[in-house]
C-alpha cells in the first residue's frame, strides 16, 4: 500500500493559524494607517505586502509524506470491570493537581507565564482538586484518550479500541471503519471481575505476520484468569509490545468485596455444599464483619470475620444441603436435579468506598436421584474390581456390573434385574456412566453395540 499526504508546514513552532492571523492583524492595522494619506488600492497594496511579509518570515514550506506498506497496528484495551467506575479522592493532593494539570483542569501560570496571586492559586488548586474527586477513572481514560491519545495515534496507525468485559472483549472502534472517533465509550464499566490475560492473548494471536502493538489502560485489579505477565510474555515472543498504562490511586481505597465463589456444579442430595469465597479486603485492620450464605433469605452458612487489609483472603465454607433441597422441591413431581440459587453477601462497614460489590450469587444443581453406571468387562480384572467396589461404597452410585463367565459364547442376558443389560434402548440410555472394559462381541448383540455408541 502507497499512499502520499501533503500539507502546509511553518519552519517554526507556532503552527500555522497564528502566523496567518498575526499577518492578517498587521495587513489590516497597513491599511488603516495608509487609508487616511493615500486614496485608492495603494492602501490595499500595502496591506498585501506586509501580509507576504510577516508569511515569508514564518517560513512555509509544502510537505510531502509517502507511506510504503501496511501502517502497523495499535489495540487499545479498557478495563471495563466496576472499579474503573469510581473515584480516586484518596490520591494525594500532589498527584491529584498534576492530573488536573494534565486535563487543562489548573493552570498555575496565565498566559504570559506569570503565577496568579496567592490566594487566586489557592481557589483554583481547590476547585481543581473538587473536580478532580467528582470524576471517575472511567471518565479520565474516556477524555484522555478519545480526545488526545486515539487522534495522535490514528494519524501515524491503524488503531483499535477494545474493552476488556466479563463476556470477553469487545470491539467499540476501528480506524479501519471509516468511521469518526465516538464522543464518548458506548458503555460504562459493569464488569464483576477484570481478566486481563485472555482477551489481549485472544487478539493478538489472530494474524502472527501483523506489525502491532498493544495498549492496556486498567487499575490493575486482576483477579481471573492466567497470568498477564506470561500473556506479555507470549506477546513479546510475537514482537508485539505491551505498554501498560496505570489509572488510580497507588493506595488502594477502602473496599470489602465478595470476588468470587468456588462452588461444586452439582451436589448429592445427603452430601454438603463444600467451597470457598474469595474476598477482597481493603479496611483497616480490626473492623468486625460477617460472611454469609442464605437462600431466599433463609441463612444456610455464617462466619464472623474481623478485616485485617490482607487485600485477597478466601474463605472455606461446608454446609449440608438436604433441608434447602427439600424445601424448594415441587411435591408430588420426580427430580433426578434441580438448580439451588445461593447469595454470598458481606456485612456493609462503615467508610466503604463502593457497597454494591458486597455479594454475588451462585448456583448448584441438588442430585435427588442416585447416579447409575453400567461396567462391563470381560474377564474380573483388577481394575474392575476395583471400580466396582469404589463406586458400590459411594452412597451417589447405583452400579451394575457385568463380567463374562468361562462360557464366552453365550451373549449375556437381557433385563432389568443386577447383572443383566438393559433390555431396550430407554433403560440403557438411564445410565450416567458406562465402563467398557476389554468385552468379547460375541456377547452383546448388534442392537446393544449400536446403543452403547450413540
Amino acid at each position: 500500500m502507497t499512499q502520499t499526504t501533503t500539507d502546509l508546514r511553518l519552519l517554526g513552532d507556532w503552527g500555522v493559524w497564528f502566523p496567518v492571523a498575526l499577518a492578517l492583524a498587521l495587513a489590516g492595522v497597513a491599511w488603516w494607517l495608509y487609508r487616511r494619506e493615500v486614496r485608492g488600492v495603494l492602501p490595499a497594496l500595502r496591506a498585501m505586502a506586509v501580509f507576504l511579509l510577516v508569511l515569508i518570515l514564518t517560513g512555509p514550506v509544502l510537505h510531502h509524506r509517502r507511506t510504503i506498506g501496511e501502517l502497523a497496528r495499535v489495540l487499545v484495551f479498557v478495563d471495563a470491570s466496576k472499579s474503573m467506575g469510581i473515584t480516586d479522592d484518596a490520591m494525594s493532593a500532589s498527584r491529584k493537581l498534576l492530573v488536573t494539570q494534565a486535563y487543562g483542569w489548573f493552570e498555575p501560570t496565565n498566559w504570559f507565564g506569570l503565577a496568579a496571586s496567592a490566594e487566586k492559586l489557592t481557589n483554583a488548586m481547590t476547585a481543581a482538586i473538587e473536580k478532580f474527586d467528582s470524576v471517575s477513572r472511567w471518565q479520565r481514560v474516556e477524555r484522555m484518550l478519545l480526545d488526545s491519545v486515539l487522534p495522535a495515534l490514528v494519524q501515524k496507525h491503524n488503531v483499535e479500541l477494545w474493552a476488556i468485559t466479563d463476556t470477553g472483549p469487545q470491539r467499540w472502534w476501528s480506524g479501519e471503519q471509516g468511521l469518526a472517533l465516538p464522543k464518548a465509550f458506548p458503555a460504562k464499566p459493569t464488569g464483576e471481575y477484570t481478566d486481563l490475560s485472555a482477551p489481549i492473548a485472544a487478539r493478538v494471536g489472530q494474524q502472527h505476520d501483523e506489525r502491532s502493538a498493544v495498549v492496556l489502560v486498567s487499575d490493575g485489579q486482576h483477579n481471573r484468569g492466567g497470568s498477564p505477565l506470561e500473556m506479555a510474555k507470549i506477546a513479546g515472543a510475537r514482537n508485539v509490545p505491551v505498554f501498560t498504562v496505570g489509572i488510580g490511586a497507588v493506595e488502594r481505597p477502602t473496599d470489602l468485596a465478595v470476588i468470587d465463589v468456588t462452588a461444586p456444579e452439582s451436589v448429592f442430595i445427603e452430601d454438603r455444599v463444600k467451597g470457598e469465597v474469595a474476598i477482597k479486603d481493603d479496611m483497616p485492620a480490626g473492623q468486625a464483619f460477617t460472611l454469609r450464605i442464605e437462600s431466599n433469605g433463609e441463612a444456610l452458612w455464617e462466619k464472623a470475620l474481623v478485616t485485617d487489609r490482607t487485600h485477597h483472603r478466601k474463605i472455606e465454607f461446608d454446609f449440608p444441603i438436604r433441608e434447602l433441597a427439600t424445601s424448594q422441591r415441587r411435591p408430588a413431581t420426580e427430580y433426578t436435579s434441580f438448580p439451588l440459587e445461593m447469595k454470598v453477601s458481606l456485612t456493609p462497614l462503615t467508610g466503604e468506598k463502593e457497597t454494591t460489590n458486597n455479594a454475588a450469587v451462585f448456583h448448584t444443581r441438588a442430585v435427588t436421584q442416585k447416579r447409575k453406571l453400567l461396567l462391563l468387562d470381560g474377564r474380573p480384572r483388577w481394575e474392575f474390581r476395583y471400580l466396582r467396589n469404589m463406586f458400590e461404597r459411594d452412597p451417589q452410585w447405583e452400579v451394575n456390573s457385568l463380567v463374562a463367565g468361562t462360557e464366552l459364547n453365550d451373549e449375556w442376558q437381557h433385563g432389568d434385574k443386577p447383572g443383566q443389560l438393559p433390555a431396550t434402548k430407554e433403560a440403557l440410555f438411564a445410565y450416567d456412566l458406562i465402563g467398557f472394559g476389554e468385552v468379547p462381541a460375541k456377547l452383546l448383540k448388534k442392537e446393544d453395540l449400536e446403543w452403547i455408541k450413540e
